[in-house]
């Protein structure tokens, strides 16, 4: 069974790599990398942690601004890239 991948999907995932008590509602408008809540190793490890839940390959160029820096971004890149591989 293919989880949903929609926002609230992301969201959780970082969840996973953030912890619970830095995820609030303010979250997802926020700039992830700007505004300090993931580093460049945090985003490796959320891109891995979404490529492995969602059964993505997010190219490397992908990961950093602009796509990869508001859950509104990811959450799109990462529906393109699962309807591209047609799953």
């Amino acid at each position: 069974m293919n989880p949903i991948l929609d926002q609230s999907a992301v969201v959780a995932v970082l969840r996973e790599i953030l912890g619970p008590e830095r995820i609030d509602a303010a979250i997802a408008a926020a700039d992830l990398i700007e505004e300090g809540h993931l580093d460049s190793f945090g985003l490796v490890e959320f891109a891995a942690h979404l490529e492995a839940r969602f059964g993505l390959v997010i190219p490397p160029d992908a990961i950093g601004p602009p796509a990869f820096s508001t859950l509104v971004g990811i959450t799109a890149l990462c529906r393109r890239l699962k309807n591209h591989d047609g799953a």
